[in-house]
C-alpha cells in the first residue's frame, strides 16, 4: 500500500522548546495555526508516494553509508511569512542556504531515483499554517539560533481535514 513519505531532520529539544516558547509568546488571529511540537522537522526532500518503503529506507541507509562527510549546521535567522511574499500561507523558522545541503539533498534525490527538484533548498521549519485564503502579510522577525542537525528520518505524512500529522518510520544517526 502506498504512503506518502518524506525525507527531512529530527529538531533538537533544545529547538523544539524554543520555538514553542516563541508560538506562546505570540499573539496571532485565529486563522493562524501552530504546528504542534510534535510534528515539527526540518524537511529535505519533500513528500511523495511510495509503496516500496523498506527500498527507500535501504537505499538511504547506503546513500549515509557512502557518504564522507554530512555535518551540517544550520544558522536560522528570521522568522517570516512565507513561502510567497505576495501571498504567504506559512510562518516559518529560516535558516541560512548551505550549499553543502543542497548538493547532499540532490545527489540523494537521484540516488531514490526521484524527481528532480526545482526550487533551491532554503532550510526552513514551519512553524504555523494561514487558514485558507487567509494571510500575514511582511511578517518578519529577527532570530539567532544554530541547529546541528543529527538525524535523518523518513516520515510518513497523513493528511487530514485538520491538517498534516507526522510518523517517523526510520531513523538515521548522522
Amino acid at each position: 500500500m502506498k504512503k506518502r513519505i518524506f525525507i527531512g531532520f529530527k529538531l533538537s529539544e533544545n529547538l523544539v522548546s524554543y520555538i514553542t516558547n516563541w508560538q506562546k509568546q505570540k499573539k496571532f488571529p485565529d486563522f493562524v495555526r501552530f504546528v504542534s511540537p510534535n510534528n515539527l522537522h526540518m524537511t529535505l526532500i519533500p513528500p511523495w508516494y511510495e509503496d516500496e518503503i523498506k527500498r527507500i529506507v535501504l537505499l538511504l541507509s547506503n546513500f549515509l553509508d557512502e557518504q564522507i562527510f554530512y555535518n551540517f549546521e544550520v544558522d536560522f535567522v528570521s522568522i517570516k511569512s512565507a513561502p510567497d511574499k505576495k501571498n504567504p500561507r506559512i510562518l516559518w523558522l529560516e535558516g541560512k542556504i548551505i550549499v553543502q545541503l543542497e548538493n547532499f539533498r540532490n545527489t540523494l534525490i537521484e540516488k531514490l531515483n526521484l524527481k528532480k527538484e526545482r526550487r533551491n533548498l532554503i532550510p526552513h521549519i514551519t512553524l504555523a499554517r494561514f487558514g485558507k485564503g487567509r494571510s500575514l502579510l511582511h511578517f518578519e522577525e529577527p532570530v539567532f539560533f544554530k541547529e546541528k542537525l543529527k538525524e535523518i528520518v523518513i516520515f510518513e505524512s497523513k493528511l487530514s481535514k485538520n491538517g498534516a500529522s507526522y510518523r517517523v518510520l526510520e531513523i538515521f544517526k548522522l
